[in-house]
């Protein structure tokens, strides 16, 4: 199964091995990240995969892209440039234990969220870097932009 999206000129496409599932299992997530656009993107590589669910909607969501947590503490993540017309694939694992009590079987549906920042953004984080760190967390915040694709229907069984 697979699903994707385009916004703004950047395409992500992602899909996974399989369409059932049990509590313990782990959802390998494989995406291609398209750059359509005329000037390079940097996409947020250096992040762990951050699940998340909506019991009541059913739905299961990968994020990987930056959550700026402190603003004291901040430090930029590893970025790939993505120059136009190229592409990035990857993999990530979504591990379903992190679902623990709340597991419940049936037909869920899975997004991927990603993170990137377009030459603009990168241009202002790079002059920035005199007022680090609490001046790069500040601006990072308003200059990622993330892109989700999804759904995926997916089954989760005992």
């Amino acid at each position: 199964m697979s699903s994707g999206v385009i916004e703004n000129g950047v395409s992500l496409e992602f899909e996974i091995s399989s369409t059932t599932y049990k509590k313990n299992n782990t959802i390998t997530i494989t995406y291609e990240v398209q750059n359509k656009r005329k000037q390079s993107i940097y996409l947020i590589t250096g992040e762990a995969l951050a699940p998340g669910y909506d019991l009541d909607k059913q739905e299961l969501s990968a994020s990987l892209y930056k959550f700026v947590v402190s603003y004291d503490f901040f430090a930029l993540p590893k970025l790939k440039r993505i120059g136009p017309g190229e592409k990035h694939k990857g993999e990530a694992d979504l591990k379903l234990d992190f679902l623990s009590s709340h597991f419940k079987a049936g037909n869920w549906f899975v997004y991927l969220s990603m993170g990137y920042l377009d030459n603009s953004g990168m241009a202002q984080i790079r002059a920035d870097k005199a007022r680090f760190p609490q001046g790069s967390a500040q601006h990072f915040e308003r200059l990622q932009k993330v892109i989700q694709a999804g759904p995926i229907k997916l089954e989760l069984i005992q």
